[in-house]
């Protein structure tokens, strides 16, 4: 059984925190629940990358929080990329979608 929480405290800089490039690449974190950030040193881009076919699987996630105080939590979506976001419901604290592809689906989230 893995982690329900995925976390980074790390205060170096800007980071890619998960990355999926190319068919058959997968990043498989369905049961976690939650995600802490830190907000690091010098206004840090954290980015969450699926480019390529490749899957990053955040379906498990409620609510998907940024860093806050200047950083940013960047999720990348480009050329066949999918970041699975099925059960989120809430966005906050300084997140960007930087997005390539013609449907984006976030089917739980409230206004």
């Amino acid at each position: 059984m893995g982690a329900s929480t995925y976390s980074w405290d790390r205060w170096t800089g800007s980071a890619t925190l998960l990355s999926a490039v190319g068919t058959n690449s997968v990043v498989d974190l369905l049961g976690v629940s939650s995600m802490l950030l830190s907000y690091g040193n010098n206004n840090p881009t954290y980015v969450i990358l699926a480019r390529s076919n490749g899957v990053v699987d955040l379906s498990g996630l409620a609510n998907l929080t940024g860093p806050g105080s200047g950083g940013v939590l960047e999720l990348d979506v480009d050329s066949g990329g999918q970041v699975k976001l099925d059960s989120a419901q809430q966005f906050s604290q300084n997140l960007r979608f930087n997005l390539g592809v013609p449907v984006f689906q976030l089917p739980q989230a409230v206004s």
